[in-house]
């Protein structure tokens, strides 16, 4: 099979349901924002046991977030979501509200159990 010019194999791949929070993570200052969100995701994903797997997903400027910050996106996954809500308050109180000056958004787009009204988001700690 051939997709925009590029040969796809026929082979073996295999996917799993997951439950995603994405959260905001802003402080006075890039760097400041930058050690909290490394923190979050390396938490744990440097072990052999995951409960949860965890990554960055981008940079988003000052003129952009709520508290006019420079801050990170960080996306943290697991297949359920009462495990997810526990990684994303360990992570949260461990990695990220001990740096100071930071603060946390649910910077979740389609959200599938919380409002669509972006007025609505609210600091999680």
């Amino acid at each position: 099979m051939e997709i925009n010019g590029v040969e796809i194999e026929d082979n073996f791949a295999e996917a799993f349901g997951i439950k995603v929070s994405r959260i905001l993570i802003t402080a006075a200052t890039k760097k400041i924002s930058t050690c909290g969100s490394y923190r979050s995701y390396r938490l744990r994903n440097i072990s052999y046991w995951l409960p949860a797997e965890a990554g960055i997903d981008g940079y988003v400027p000052p003129q952009e977030t709520p508290d006019g910050r420079p801050g990170y996106i960080i996306m943290i996954c697991n297949m359920n979501k009462d495990k997810l809500d526990h990684e994303l308050l360990e992570r949260v109180g461990m990695c990220v509200l001990t740096a100071a000056t930071t603060a946390v958004f649910d910077w979740m787009e389609e959200p599938d159990e919380k409002t669509q009204d972006r007025s609505e988001i609210k600091i999680l700690w």
